[in-house]
């Protein structure tokens, strides 16, 4: 299933990097460009390669502030860690899997040089729909429903239960657990949890005896299909996006403010690169949303214990078959239809093809305004004789919009945390906070409150009431209650404070300088010339310094040019 169905889906999975803007050299989060970095290191030349690096390390001296020189890196230790074994370790039962890692894997190491306390092991088992039924051949008029593909989805009220399941094994180690919804609907989610660190409990510790459940979680499979290859990065994930509402006079400006903000000359987007990323993005949802083969997609429960436990097990047997019948392979029939089967099943089973055309349709949702949003701002740019007074608030608004519509499209195609603090202002209503340096203050803030309407009506559904519809953007009286924190997901240049600034020197400074225009002109009807002559002041004091910060930033980008 980790396979793409389409020449034009591996196109664009091996195209991913284009999805993400950058400036023109490697940065800290740029993983597609770690990989041209890593070089593998062959089984057989291991020891020695290992033995070299503990030898230099045991020479190296560091000097302390006291002039006392230690051995700091005095006999290291090499950690292993590897991912996406599943295929290579899956067997019919539990048994099979952890002898043939035991055979393959251990086997091969050294048990004195091998901290086993500090092993950590997953063990876990998939659901899916098979392609044969289980001793039976399907019927000539069932073979088309036999051969389509189906997907398995986690039911977001049976992750709550498998929580609550696990955390009872062991009380004594408690869980933390974080829930993420997926595709924007109440009823699919997954689940994720990890041991708590608290005074008496820490079962990933190395000296902690009693054994307990380190990490866990179930997720969907189908995430395979809206993933990228060989890169940490999600679809219409980019930061930088919502800068397409901008036209080129109005970026330029937010590049030279952000500009002002740093210590040192960095390399800055331009919108030609933002507007190929966001192209490139398109083309990836195309590739999966008109796909004519699909796979079954199942679900995954996967458990993390320490190696020395699973290893006392496994030699004590408890994991024979005939031992534990849950540690081995379970065939059931599933009929569709739910008045004819009262058994539950955590998951939902849904065709593989109507769960592709449903998020397709969910992306489309945000795509297409987002499409209009920044063509306006294109189209704008494209006008010579444009002098609209409103056309810089509107690009505020459009930008404040892409924002929303971005960060949904985002959560339409993945599995999200319901959580995440900075996103506050889409899914609560109303949130309370403590203000620094206060002990007793509080504040209140407001958000959009969308995670009320899909826990009501089971997907999302924007309100009327926050949307102008006649301008496509969001509605004022709306927007200028909602408070959006800082996001780290957010690019440098698209921070609040840079769009603050913004805002204000292109909507506050144009009202001000209107404002006393008018009260100027208003005063001189009035026959009060000193009223006039102090507004006409001050309106042309800034328009001066309005001209002159331009100048000055014009300056500077001439001068960054040589």
């Amino acid at each position: 299933q980790e396979i793409p169905s389409s020449y034009d889906l591996i196109y664009a999975k091996s195209r991913a990097y284009q999805e993400n803007p950058g400036a023109g050299r490697w940065v800290a989060d740029d993983e597609s460009r770690t990989f041209r970095l890593a070089y593998s290191v062959p089984a057989e030349f291991l020891s020695r390669f290992w033995a070299s690096v503990v030898q230099k390390a045991n020479l190296h001296r560091i000097e302390t502030r006291r002039g006392e020189t230690v051995a700091y890196y005095q006999n290291p230790r090499l950690l292993f860690q590897a991912h996406d074994l599943k295929n290579v370790f899956a067997r019919p039962n539990l048994q099979e899997s952890l002898v043939l890692f035991r055979d393959n894997i251990l086997a091969g190491l050294d048990p004195e040089q091998l901290a086993v306390q500090s092993c950590w092991l997953d063990v876990g088992m998939r659901d899916h729909v098979s392609r044969q039924r289980h001793g039976q051949t399907p019927s000539q008029n069932d073979q088309q429903s036999h051969h389509e593909p189906w997907t398995l989805l986690w039911k977001s009220a049976c992750c709550r239960h498998l929580h609550g399941r696990l955390s009872a094994i062991a009380p004594e180690a408690p869980l933390d657990a974080k829930y993420y919804r997926s595709s924007l609907l109440r009823d699919a989610g997954i689940y994720y949890a990890k041991a708590k660190s608290t005074k008496s409990s820490n079962p990933g510790h190395p000296e902690f005896k009693s054994p307990g459940i380190i990490r866990a979680k179930a997720y969907n499979c189908k995430k395979e299909l809206f993933g990228v290859m060989f890169n940490d990065y999600k679809l219409f994930s980019s930061g930088s996006l919502p800068l397409l509402a901008f036209d080129e006079g109005m970026f330029k400006d937010l590049a030279g403010m952000n500009q002002n903000r740093q210590r040192a000359f960095t390399p800055q987007l331009s919108r030609s690169h933002i507007k190929r990323a966001w192209e490139a993005n398109k083309r990836h949802l195309r590739a999966i949303s008109s796909a004519r083969r699909y796979p079954n997609f199942g679900i995954r429960k996967e458990v993390t214990f320490r190696l020395d436990v699973i290893l006392a097990m496994l030699a004590d047997g408890a994991f024979q078959p005939d031992q534990a019948t849950h540690t081995g392979p379970m065939m059931q029939e599933i009929m569709l239809d739910p008045t004819s089967d009262t058994q539950h099943y955590p998951f939902w089973i849904v065709p593989t093809r109507m769960i592709n055309d449903f998020v397709s349709t969910q992306a489309a949702r945000f795509i297409l305004p987002l499409d209009d949003i920044f063509q306006e701002a294109t189209s704008k740019a494209a006008e010579r004789y444009s002098s609209s007074s409103l056309n810089p608030v509107r690009q505020i608004l459009a930008f404040y919009t892409a924002q929303l519509f971005c960060r949904l499209l985002i959560y339409a195609l993945s599995d999200e945390d319901e959580e995440q603090h900075f996103d506050n202002w889409i899914w609560k209503s109303v949130w309370s906070v403590r203000l620094r340096g206060r002990e007793k203050a509080v504040s209140e803030r407001r958000g959009l409150g969308l995670g009320s309407l899909i826990d009501s009506t089971g997907m999302l559904w924007i309100p009327q009431s926050h949307i102008d519809w006649q301008h496509g953007h969001l509605s004022l009286e709306v927007l200028i209650h909602l408070y959006m924190a800082r996001s780290p997901l957010q690019a440098r240049l698209a921070h609040q404070p840079n769009v603050q600034v913004l805002t204000s020197t292109h909507v506050v400074v144009e009202r001000l300088f209107q404002e006393w225009l008018r009260n100027a002109q208003l005063s001189h009807d009035t026959n009060c010339p000193e009223k006039a002559d102090e507004y006409a002041n001050k309106a042309i004091v800034l328009a001066v310094e309005e001209t002159a910060r331009a100048y000055y930033q014009h300056f500077l980008a001439k001068l960054a040019s040589y």
